[in-house]
């Protein structure tokens, strides 16, 4: 998977959040039940009971609930913002690991770099980059970016395309990311098949898409700024708006590496084209003529539709003659082969392979 190093760590932090509140969810639960069972119970198990009541009630005093909320919200934005300054970061260095020649890189990433590296060594005193960053680190790569030769000996200051001192909530986010030329991400994302069939799930209007987000960064900035807080959400709004974030996190994962791909495909130097399919099977299944590549299940492959529009599919298996393999190496000889995708595949498409 392309950029996959930030939404494994959000994810990851996402599970100890969403856990978190089931954990919470279950002391309710717990408490109704030894609530219903002392009507019933005998005098032997009184005095347990009277403990459990007396420790879960204590623990659902109001002060307890609106500190466990504050928690939650602080530690969800808390990742998102890391999230999305990792994924900035992580997509810079996957363009520049791709292109080798500086000059081919999206025109907004070039425009925007030597004016954000002058505003960094400006914040190099600033805590997040006190003794991380030099003046001698950020000048010496913008020179490796002015005299690139085209061997993939430029390093970018990723670092300067992070700054920000905005909490992010939609129209902070496409301003964010326009700064690398992906304009309006947010409507991009509203077009994303998976995003859009959550939001129906869970019965939001498409033009309500990021209210959840916009929402939890107001509530992140009157908890970190200590205002009163009377309108606290309880464990199952949690629990929906950590879900938000983990679905939205995974379509702007998935948008992002969709708007790398015209640049990688057209100037790569990573990349083998492949060919087109031979025949579509079904709407996930293609057959295919490989001599020049090898092919192997989990591979990332990438598609260029002739309407000029770009995406990309993982191979969940391969089939030569209804026998699997897990990987198949032509080494020069020529191979039909049937391959299963994880996202819908035409036999219009043009196919390339990393190398």
């Amino acid at each position: 998977m392309i950029l996959k190093y930030s939404v494994i760590e959000l994810n990851k932090g996402l599970e100890k959040i969403m856990g978190y509140i089931e954990g919470m969810k279950k002391h309710r639960e717990l408490l109704l039940d030894i609530r219903e069972h002392e009507k019933t119970s005998g005098e032997n198990s009184e005095n347990l009971i009277s403990k459990a009541q007396e420790i879960l009630i204590s623990h659902l005093q109001p002060d307890n609930k609106i500190f466990e909320y504050s928690s939650v919200i602080i530690n969800l934005y808390g990742l998102l913002e890391n999230y999305i300054e990792n994924l900035m970061k992580e997509y810079l260095d996957y363009l520049s690991g791709c292109i080798p020649k500086y000059n081919n890189l999206p025109d907004a990433i070039k425009s925007n770099h030597y004016e954000l590296s002058a505003n960094l060594i400006n914040n190099l005193s600033l805590p997040k980059y006190k003794d991380k960053i030099t003046k001698e680190f950020i000048i010496n790569n913008l020179y490796s970016c002015g005299n690139c030769k085209g061997l993939k000996e430029y390093k970018i200051n990723n670092d300067a395309f992070t700054q920000h001192t905005y909490n992010f909530k939609e129209q902070s986010i496409n301003e964010f990311f326009k700064s690398v030329g992906l304009a309006n991400i947010t409507s991009l994302m509203k077009g994303n098949k998976v995003f859009k069939e959550y939001l129906e799930s869970e019965g939001i209007e498409l033009e309500n898409a990021f209210h959840i987000l916009n929402d939890l960064a107001e509530r992140r900035n009157r908890i970190s700024h200590g205002s009163e807080e009377n309108d606290i959400l309880d464990l199952d709004e949690l629990y929906r708006y950590s879900k938000f974030i983990k679905e939205f996190t995974n379509s702007l994962n998935t948008v992002l590496i969709e708007q790398a791909l015209p640049f990688i495909i057209r100037t790569g130097d990573n990349i083998v084209k492949i060919g087109n399919p031979i025949a579509r099977i079904t709407d996930k299944i293609i057959g295919l003529e490989i001599n020049n590549v090898k092919l192997s299940q989990g591979d990332t492959i990438l598609f260029e539709k002739p309407e000029g529009k770009f995406g990309f599919g993982v191979v969940q298996s391969i089939q030569i003659n209804n026998e699997e393999y897990g990987e198949i190496d032509p080494k020069g000889e020529e191979y039909q082969v049937g391959v299963c995708f994880d996202s819908k595949v035409k036999d219009t498409y043009t196919l390339y392979s990393f190398v």
